[in-house]
């Protein structure tokens, strides 16, 4: 739960360094097939420049389902300011 804080914290801040350190450089399978199909991946950076990340975002209900040591799920509802 803390990474999802840290995640959310970093998103709505435009902290860079703070989603450098929780988020993984390495593609699942899932966005591997969408990267192979013609999809795009932004940058952090551009994700998290002033007037295109989420800065009045709100969120709530965070959970986790752990399944086995080294699988688990995070549900998060996130409230938009827009």
């Amino acid at each position: 739960l803390e990474n999802v804080q840290t995640f959310y914290k970093a998103l709505t801040t435009g902290d860079e360094e703070g989603m450098d350190r929780i988020y993984s450089k390495s593609f699942s399978r899932e966005v591997s097939e969408v990267m192979e199909a013609g999809g795009r991946i932004d940058t952090w950076k551009d994700c998290l420049a002033e007037g295109a990340r989420p800065s009045d975002m709100k969120v709530s209900g965070i959970d986790v389902t752990i399944v086995s040591e080294t699988q688990a799920f995070t549900t998060v509802i996130e409230f938009p300011a827009n």
